[in-house]
């Protein structure tokens, strides 16, 4: 298998793993923001933060419209949040990878964080902003 690795003029970090016997191809962002990276009062911002990039951006600006794009090429996509990195993703047919990839960097880089999703995310989702025994956000 040859397997490409380049750092951009960005400083972006790229690896491609060619796989000739699939159709498919999938394009995932990782970033240095785990757990490992929070300080105990930050404790869930990055999976705060995972939450809010499929919330709108400026280029598709409600998650209704960042769905539709995705849905639009067939596109398998999530992501994760783990002690080191935070992952987004998408798997779609090889011919489609530009669009995937340019949806992810939209994703990524023109997120909005509408104060409505905020208040929404930051008040029911328990993982994000833990609580002590009263219900009160550390």
């Amino acid at each position: 298998m040859d397997i490409s690795k380049q750092t951009l003029e960005n400083g972006l970090q790229s690896v491609i793993i060619p796989q000739k016997d699939t159709p498919t191809a999938t394009v995932m962002v990782m970033v240095n923001a785990g757990s490992r990276h929070e300080s105990k009062k930050q404790n869930g911002i990055s999976h705060f933060l995972e939450h809010m990039f499929f919330k709108g951006t400026e280029n598709r600006p409600s998650s209704h419209a960042v769905s539709q794009s995705l849905d639009r090429l067939g596109a398998e996509s999530n992501a994760f949040t783990n002690h080191e990195y935070t992952a987004y993703y998408g798997k779609v047919q090889k011919s489609k990878t530009d669009k995937i990839t340019e949806i992810l960097a939209d994703i990524y880089q023109n997120s909005l964080f509408p104060e409505k999703e905020i208040e929404k995310e930051a008040g029911f989702n328990p993982t994000c902003f833990p609580t002590n025994r009263s219900g009160e956000a550390f």
